[in-house]
């Protein structure tokens, strides 16, 4: 079990019983706004200024430390959305308005994309920074994040190369949730969205220029039974009664 806080840095606790096991007071861990997302022996978090640690889940000792912006310092908020973390790749999504995918063994940087701003201040200090809080999601080969602006957008795990987007009409400020056949969007007005596939759409209805010949033949199939039903009994009721 894994806590952490802004003034105390991370802690190390035993799953069952809550007891201490280590705890790693870093002047640069100290600003943690993430999750910390643990990944077999590797543990992830990105911090206040900006950067991103993987720390071995043993002892909390630092594997790869990598810096994401320039000019990040306590106050920054740099990065506030979780981390996502593949076989291969750390995802970090930064207010400075970057997706960067990096190496999940060494940290080493292997893209990043810009993104455009939106209507939100998303740090404090940083009215003019673009930003972003939605924290990225990765399904298969494809990462997916919500932009400022009210755009899902997916990119290409492999390169960072946009694959699609769709306007939602709102700054999207949370991660999508994956379900069967599509994803949950949630946007700053308060409006919930369901995404799914082409291929798991139901059935369009028919066009209205061939709705009335539907209805049509409905009402034609009902008067045809009525007058099958009619006629039985008719030679029903006319027919002698055996005694």
């Amino acid at each position: 079990l894994y806590v952490l806080g802004r003034e105390y840095g991370l802690y190390q606790a035993d799953r069952a019983t809550g007891a201490q096991r280590r705890w790693r007071q870093d002047e640069a861990l100290l600003g943690i706004n993430t999750t910390p997302v643990v990944a077999g022996d590797l543990v992830v978090v990105g911090t206040t200024r900006g950067e991103v640690w993987g720390l071995a889940a043993s002892d909390l000792s630092t594997r790869w430390r990598t810096p994401l912006m320039v000019d990040g310092h306590d106050w920054s908020a740099g990065i506030a959305a979780h981390l996502a973390v593949g076989p291969e790749v750390v995802l970090a999504a930064t207010t400075a308005g970057e997706l960067v995918a990096l190496e999940r063994g060494t940290g080493v940087v292997r893209w990043r994309r810009s993104m455009a701003g939106g209507p939100l201040t998303v740090a404090h200090y940083a009215s003019d920074r673009v930003g972003v809080l939605a924290s990225p999601v990765l399904t298969g080969d494809v990462v997916w994040l919500g932009h400022a602006d009210g755009a899902l957008v997916a990119y290409a795990l492999a390169d960072g190369a946009e694959l699609g987007r769709v306007d939602l009409g709102a700054p999207i400020l949370s991660g999508p949730a994956v379900v069967e056949g599509g994803l949950v969007v949630a946007t700053f007005a308060g409006t919930v969205h369901l995404l799914v596939a082409p291929d798991r759409l139901p059935a369009a209805p028919a066009p209205a220029r061939h709705r009335w010949w539907i209805a049509a033949a409905a009402v034609a199939l009902v008067l045809l039974g009525a007058g099958v039903m009619r006629r039985t009994w008719r030679r029903r009721l006319a027919a002698p009664t055996k005694i």
